[in-house]
């Protein structure tokens, strides 16, 4: 499957700051963003507190997660934090929600936390470098065939626990929305209005005060209500016609015949 991966962590040495690299098979890492993840999407989230963020752009997914521990430290003795930004067509859907499930499950996170940090390691050039068979370890870490299509309603929780084991079992078992931009922001900060504005269909954060639903996102099924009630209405039609027309047909039959 073809898929674009890139991952955000630092060197020790107060030279070699938190910097994203691209991770290719048979390529060197190199510096750069990940393309797909615009300033606005990545405004959505409290990027050192431990987040999700799910994005539909065009017939793309990107998942992003942050704040993902390691056994790095730097030259001060601070922890250093890991963060990956995977991009891939819609059809392999499972596996963006594989990723974003593990990353909302606390016990799940942490080995999801381990696979990634062991293909990070030191470097001069960068500060740090990613081996490419961190590709191969996340894409067997796709999801289970969707059980349900996606919920309609939106919906905005408190951060919890057991809210983000409720968003990780559902991401898990539940196909995504087909709505563009932001369909999950699970982080820190990030205040109501800010997540509704942003048209997700679930998110959480700590400024979310109870749970909160809003409109539903999905506008082609008004559409598709629309054609439908259309088409019975010409069905409808369509019988009456028909039947005033075997109506007259009778009547000039039994006219033939002399009645």
């Amino acid at each position: 499957m073809k898929l674009s991966l890139h991952v955000q962590s630092r060197g020790l040495g107060p030279d070699h700051d938190y910097r994203w690299l691209v991770v290719e098979t048979g390529m060197e890492n190199r510096q750069e963003r990940p393309p797909r993840l615009d300033a606005k999407a990545a405004q959505l989230l409290q990027s050192e507190h431990p987040s999700v963020l799910i994005v539909r752009v065009g017939e793309e997914l990107l998942v992003l997660l942050t704040a993902l521990s390691t056994e790095r430290s730097d030259h001060r003795g601070r922890k250093l934090r890991n963060s990956l930004a995977l991009t891939i067509h819609e059809s392999h859907e499972a596996l963006i929600r594989g990723l974003g499930s593990l990353a909302l499950h606390e016990e799940h996170r942490a080995r999801l936390e381990k696979i990634i940090d062991r293909h990070v390691s030191d470097s001069s050039e960068h500060g740090f470098q990613v081996n490419a068979k961190l590709i191969e370890d996340l894409c067997e870490l796709e999801a289970n065939e969707p059980e349900q299509d996606a919920e309609a309603k939106r919906r905005l929780y408190p951060d919890s626990s057991e809210a983000r084991e409720y968003l990780s079992k559902l991401l898990w078992t539940s196909a995504l929305p087909e709505h563009q931009g932001p369909l999950v922001v699970a982080t820190g900060a990030v205040s109501s209005d800010r997540l509704l504005e942003s048209g997700a269909w679930r998110g959480i954060s700590r400024l979310v005060q109870q749970e909160v639903d809003a409109p539903s996102l999905e506008v082609r099924s008004s559409a598709k209500k629309g054609v439908g009630i259309r088409r019975s209405q010409l069905a409808a039609v369509g019988l009456i016609l028909l039947t005033i027309l075997l109506i007259l047909l009778t009547l000039k039959e039994k006219s033939g015949l002399g009645f």
